[in-house]
């Protein structure tokens, strides 16, 4: 009897070990199915959310600053807050694609916007090294993070890396690859003020990037990275070693030969940098480079011409890539400055001079001065040729042609006797015998 219950009292005590586990286990797969339902949940919201993205990317168009233009069609400057000229594909140099492209993401051609080797080797790369950040994006992935309507930030998260991921998949999807590289080549910021292999081809070299050589290409390359520690201008060593750097994965990659590796090695930077403001930089373009004017203050009243007479906004007149033509002779812009501006430094050697000798020197105050030549043409009546406000532009923004008060003076007499003449020629007024008292 005692045995009976003692057996009936091992069974109930493992049936109720087997409902414990059960239900346990139960919950265990609750949890899972919960959590699971969860990711899938996410992921279908960001997919949904990268293919919005892709949606806008269709509408993107890059900021391009407005060119102005003088009448003998030569570049004045550009009203830009991010330096940018558009460039087909088509029209870059293989060696200025292949030289981003080995530096970059030397698979761009082979994956679908993802590379998970990539990403691997750089958290490898990042644990044992803790002090140096080593990326794993690919071109697609660098352009979704260059792209503002993307809203893709840069911080260092897991939730951007996927959602950047993600939406790289979808572009890879909804673009060719000869598109997202162009994209990507117009749009990315290569230091100071240049976005774009253009407008930094303009900005350290002068020249288009349709004429860049190898060298140059593997140095605009460089820059991707790090633009502001490797910027020629500041770090002319940390630019050239990066360079070295990028050619020699160009020859890795088989994009160029061994005699073009050394070509380009051996090309000094000092021959082929373009410094602003130096001879060179105005000589070898024949304009200005996007961070400078010709004819400072007349391209000023253009500017608020634009913003005031026209009526166009700020994003307009900044952003929308304008083509504006004015009727500025530069010729006749240097001769006016040529005439002026020594002329009033003789001017200011004779005052200083003058003062120092009646001891009041320290009274001395530099003059200022302007010229403007307007065409009187029949069919040109009105035109601005020429026209200097000031100066230096760069120091003194008063325009003393266009913002001076000044009194006619001697100035109106021709028009009160042109207006008497006329009369005296109906007989009545004055005749150029009219005594006046």
């Amino acid at each position: 009897m005692a045995n009976q219950r003692s057996r009936k009292n091992a069974n109930a005590v493992k049936e109720v070990k087997r409902r414990g586990c059960g239900g346990i286990f139960l919950v265990f797969m609750s949890c899972v199915a919960m959590g699971a339902g969860l990711a899938i949940g996410l992921f279908v919201f960001v997919l949904e959310d990268a293919r919005a993205t892709i949606a806008m990317l269709d509408d993107f168009r890059p900021k391009v600053g407005s060119r102005v233009y003088s009448a003998d069609g030569v570049l004045l400057s550009e009203f830009t807050q991010e330096a940018r000229q558009l460039v087909p594909l088509n029209e870059m140099p293989l060696h200025l694609q292949k030289a981003f492209i080995a530096t970059e993401d030397n698979t761009f051609y082979q994956h679908r916007g993802v590379r998970p080797d990539a990403i691997v080797k750089a958290a490898i790369d990042n644990l044992s090294r803790p002090g140096r950040v080593r990326g794993g994006s690919t071109i697609t992935q660098q352009l979704v993070r260059n792209v503002d309507v993307t809203g893709v930030s840069d911080d260092v998260t897991l939730q951007r890396k996927i959602e950047e991921a993600l939406i790289a998949l979808q572009l890879e999807r909804e673009y060719t690859k000869d598109e997202i590289v162009e994209l990507y080549l117009n749009q990315i910021f290569l230091g100071i003020s240049a976005h774009g292999v253009e407008a930094a081809s303009q900005q350290y070299f002068g020249k288009s990037c349709r004429d860049l050589t190898i060298a140059q290409s593997a140095l605009l390359a460089g820059l991707a990275r790090a633009p502001n520690n490797n910027q020629p201008f500041a770090f002319p060593e940390n630019a050239v070693s990066r360079r070295n750097i990028v050619l020699r994965q160009m020859l890795d990659n088989g994009f160029i030969t061994a005699e073009e590796y050394e070509e380009g090695r051996q090309e000094r930077l000092e021959d082929v940098l373009v410094h602003p403001g130096s001879e060179t930089d105005q000589g070898r373009t024949g304009r200005s480079r996007p961070d400078r004017y010709l004819a400072p203050y007349f391209v000023e009243e253009v500017r608020q011409y634009l913003r005031r007479g026209v009526g166009l906004s700020v994003e307009e007149i900044f952003e929308q890539g304008l083509q504006v033509h004015t009727t500025l002779d530069t010729r006749l812009q240097r001769a006016a400055e040529q005439a002026l501006l020594p002329a009033l430094d003789e001017f200011d050697e004779r005052r200083r001079a003058e003062l120092a000798a009646q001891g009041r020197e320290d009274e001395f105050v530099p003059v200022t001065g302007a010229l403007v030549s307007i065409d009187n043409r029949p069919g040109h009546e009105g035109k601005i040729r020429a026209l200097v406000g000031g100066r230096d532009f760069a120091r003194e923004k008063y325009n003393t042609v266009t913002q001076a008060r000044r009194l006619a003076g001697s100035a109106v007499k021709p028009f009160v006797w042109t207006a008497a003449l006329d009369r005296a020629e109906n007989g009545r007024g004055y005749t150029a015998s009219t005594i006046v008292r």
